[in-house]
């Protein structure tokens, strides 16, 4: 009686030759990592037991773990969080292989309580899947790049919470101003100076509230300011001195900072397919839901990186503005000629579509131009994108057209800053005169 596949199976020797793994080869050890602050949780299968270990290290031991390598070269599995790119660059110095995975997926694939040890245990299951989604780890100097863009951001944040705030103070006193610091700054030298006419007692409280007021934002405004300008103008050099920023600058409208954030945020175009690929990086498309067959296509996600994305809607919207006031004074020309090269591609978009929509297509298309001037290594060509005219005329030309440093802008704010404390410097020398 012929026995079957299963049977036979069973029936083969433990000691099968072809069964045994080749003496060379070694299996990797994968190691599941939960990081914290001040406790990692590790998870692996040890190679010599093959029992499953799930055991809490500090920093300092888990350093240690991996620099004296006692399984050999492991695949380290980890989490996406704010110090993986650390410990995944620490990783790749003693040989091992990093690998970082979202949240979301180690969030979806966890099927007990929430706490350190399942969740090792479910990233070190994810390292056994295959096809994956992981993050692309950066190097060091990638890394310090990105913090001086995360820092001006955040300048630039406080920069609008602080004139808001001014705007706030004057508007719960009946006085109105204008957009913008500078013009913040002068509408509360100009309260100040009717305040301090209107009172009768000189030196009354509300003097003194006035002043140390007026006095606390024009020094918060001034460093905020100050740090900005310092940080713009590493970036400009740093850009005016690399290769890929000097490409970028060929592309219209982009400038020294923009064209920075581009490089960084990108950090090499063979990570990337294509340029679709780069502009889906950046969130700059759409994103769609859909169930039983239908799709919905919907608007730009909130999610990705919110200074790139804003550096390319600013671009976008200068470019948009420049096309609209050339069919303006085109219309208005007697011969109807248009002053400069335009684009028909944002010319015919434009009249169906709301401005919005205009402005985040022209961001898509400026990082599929990205990419391919970045993977090509040459410059932006007119000839081959729907764009307008390029604002310079080669890598090493200077840049005509660049609005992302405005220096007239800055000076008109200290300006009035300076106004407002030679106002307060002027009474305080007065006050002590009469005394």
């Amino acid at each position: 009686m012929k026995k079957n596949k299963i049977a036979a199976a069973f029936d083969q020797p433990a000691d099968d030759q072809k069964n045994k793994p080749e003496a060379d080869h070694v299996i990797p050890v994968i190691l599941g990592v939960d990081l914290a602050n001040k406790f990692i949780q590790g998870c692996f299968r040890d190679p010599d037991t093959e029992k499953l270990v799930n055991r809490q290290y500090t920093r300092d031991r888990f350093r240690k773990l991996l620099q004296e390598a006692k399984y050999g070269q492991m695949t380290v599995v980890m989490e996406a969080c704010g110090t993986s790119t650390y410990w995944g660059n620490l990783c790749r110095k003693y040989g091992h292989v990093p690998v970082i995975v979202p949240a979301q997926i180690v969030h979806a694939h966890n099927t007990g309580n929430k706490d350190d040890a399942n969740d090792a245990r479910c990233i070190w299951q994810i390292g056994f899947m295959p096809e994956v989604k992981h993050v692309r780890l950066r190097s060091t100097d990638n890394q310090d790049m990105m913090s001086i863009m995360l820092l001006l951001d955040s300048i630039i944040e406080t920069k609008t919470q602080l004139g808001n705030r001014i705007k706030s103070f004057l508007s719960e006193r009946g006085v109105l101003c204008n957009k913008g610091a500078e013009a913040a700054m002068s509408t509360l030298k100009k309260f100040c100076e009717d305040a301090i006419a209107e009172e009768k007692d000189k030196n009354s409280q509300r003097s003194a509230v006035l002043s140390v007021v007026s006095s606390s934002f024009c020094g918060l405004m001034k460093a905020i300011i100050s740090s900005e300008q310092t940080i713009t103008d590493f970036i400009i050099s740093w850009a005016a001195s690399n290769e890929k920023c000097r490409l970028l600058m060929t592309i219209p409208f982009i400038g020294p900072i923009t064209a920075a954030a581009i490089v960084i945020y990108m950090e090499d175009p063979s990570y990337f397919r294509n340029g679709r690929a780069f502009a889906a990086y950046c969130r700059m498309v759409p994103y769609h839901i859909g169930t039983g067959g239908k799709v919905e296509i919907l608007g730009i996600h909130n999610k990705g990186n919110r200074w790139i994305k804003r550096l390319l809607y600013e671009v976008s919207q200068g470019m948009y503005h420049r096309v609209m006031m050339m069919l303006k004074q085109g219309k208005d020309a007697a011969d109807e000629k248009m002053p400069e090269p335009l684009s028909e591609w944002i010319a015919n978009m434009a009249a169906r579509k709301p401005m919005k929509k205009v402005a985040c297509a022209i961001a898509n298309k400026l990082c599929r131009v990205s990419w391919a001037v970045l993977s090509s290594g040459t410059p932006y060509v007119q000839e081959k994108s729907s764009l307008i005219k390029p604002s310079v005329a080669d890598p090493d030309g200077k840049v005509k057209r660049c609005r992302s440093v405005r220096k007239n802008a800055v000076k008109g704010v200290m300006d009035a800053i300076e106004s407002l404390e030679r106002f307060w410097a002027d009474r305080r020398e007065k006050a002590q005169q009469a005394a």
